[in-house]
């Protein structure tokens, strides 16, 4: 399975990184949403994690990309410290299926990903 993490914290993105690494899956990573929609244009992935504030473009704008102008069915998961539930209302308006908020347990977070893409 191959999972592409938007998120411009090295940090986070690498604590990701790490755990999804241990369940096997393929990592990609962008550090903006610029790359990251090149990214989804010129590959083909199983999962998207995107964090909401990110430069140059946030998750919800990869998010309307991947659902409207690519439109791509592919399971995203948001992963962010934005709890506001109007964010979160708006990131599932727009496709979203999954909303993790930081700091998060590794193995939570491995449990909502392999459930996401048994759903896919």
């Amino acid at each position: 399975m191959k999972v592409l993490i938007a998120e411009d914290d090295p940090l986070t993105s690498k604590a990701i990184e790490h755990r999804l690494m241990l369940d096997h899956y393929e990592i990609h990573t962008a550090f903006n949403g610029n790359r990251a929609i090149e990214m989804l244009k010129k590959e083909d992935f199983d999962l998207l994690i995107v964090d909401i504030h990110m430069p140059f473009k946030g998750g919800l704008e990869v998010i309307e990309y991947v659902r409207n102008e690519l439109n791509k069915t592919i399971p995203i998961a948001v992963v962010s410290r934005i709890g506001i539930s109007e964010t979160v209302h708006k990131a599932f308006e727009m496709g979203a299926d999954e909303y993790i908020t930081k700091p998060f347990d590794p193995d939570d977070l491995s449990s909502k990903i392999k459930q996401m893409l048994l759903k896919a």
